[in-house]
Parts: C-alpha cells; structure tokens; sequence
C-alpha cells in the first residue's frame, strides 16, 4: 500500500515535459495529475533561498513549476507533507524525476539527503561502495535512483 499524491502543474507545456516521467517514479508513490487550479503559498517571503517558492497549501500534493520570475534559489522542497519541484529549461528527464521523487521521499519522513552518510546500510558490496566512493560525484544520478529505490522499498 502506498501513499497518494496529487501532482498539479503551472501550465500545460510543463506538464507535457514532466507528464511521461512520472511513471519511472515507484508506484509506491501514488500520482495523479490535478485538473482543477492548485493553492499554493510562499512560507518564507524574507528568506532569499524560498521568497517566493510556492507551496501548496494542502498535504498530498505536488506542484511542478517553471521558476520564471520567480527569485527563489531552491529547486525543490517540502514542507509537512506538501511538495514544490521547480523544472529549469536545461533539466534532463533523470533530473527532473529525480528531484521530484527526492522531495516526495522527504514528505514521507525518508532521509532522501542521506545518500553519503551510511553507504553500507543500502550497498550490501563492498566492492560496490567502494565504486560508489569513486564515482560517486561522477554518475550521481545513478547512485542517487539506488538510494531513492533502497528508502523506497523500505517503506513498502
């Protein structure tokens, strides 16, 4: 049994780019697309990192955005169940589904920032950790989708 998300996006061309990848996020993490308009609001207007950073006001939702005219530093965040991924022009697909499924480990209490901490807890090799302390920085991406499915298959 898994945990439900709404994911609402800023506007249709988003949503055709971040639409298909979805999928390759876990079926743990229940997502479906909002019709109707997403509230959202800016918890920390005097802080430079998330002045203006929309958050949904409701738990169990997703909201996708492109960042333009927005000043705020962060490209994804959480705050007590809700989720704000913010998508650049220059973000691959992995990227982008990658932040998205970091932020949605974080809304349900994963240590998705832990990654580097203890390595042998979710690479059973030693071998592979120690490829993993060599070429972590290199193929983060790779490394990152073991550790997001290893928090993930935990919570199943």
């Amino acid at each position: 049994m898994g945990v439900k998300f709404t994911v609402y996006f800023e506007n249709e061309p988003l949503s055709q780019r971040v639409k298909p990848l979805l999928p390759d996020i876990p079926a743990y993490f229940e997502l479906d697309r909002g019709e109707e308009e997403c509230d959202f609001e800016c918890p920390w207007p005097d802080d430079p990192n998330w002045c203006d950073f929309p958050f949904p006001k409701t738990p169990g939702k997703v909201y996708v955005f492109s960042g333009e005219g927005k000043e705020a530093r962060c490209l994804g965040g959480h705050f007590f169940g809700r989720v704000a991924v913010m998508v650049k022009d220059h973000d691959d697909g992995e990227t982008i589904t990658l932040r998205i499924w970091h932020e949605l480990l974080h809304a349900v209490d994963m240590p998705a920032d832990d990654m580097n901490t203890a390595p042998s807890e979710w690479i059973p090799s030693l071998f592979m950790r120690f490829v993993f302390r060599v070429t972590g920085a290199i193929f983060r991406n790779y490394w990152e989708r073991r550790y997001y499915l290893y928090l993930t298959q935990k919570l199943e």
